[in-house]
């Protein structure tokens, strides 16, 4: 899909319907060096529940907390 836009005086883009549906309400704009731009979804992690299968593994909120906190002390100290 090919789309042109317009950027309005205070700089904004209106996304079309589709691209909107598509995409959802919130995007990421990349800038490459060579002048292409190019829009991303952004999910937050809330939209991404259910989407993997946990194959029998069930953690609580706090579990998942504990395993982000040493994966990240773990990786501080490397």
């Amino acid at each position: 899909m090919v789309k042109d836009l317009t950027i309005d005086k205070v700089g904004r883009i209106r996304l079309p319907k589709e691209v909107r549906e598509r995409f959802g309400n919130k995007v990421r704009i990349r800038l490459f060096t060579d002048g292409r731009l190019m829009l991303e979804p952004t999910h937050s992690i809330w939209e991404l529940r259910g989407s993997v299968d946990p194959k029998g593994i069930h953690l609580s909120i706090e579990d998942m907390h504990r395993i982000v906190q040493e994966e990240a002390m773990q990786n501080a100290r490397s």
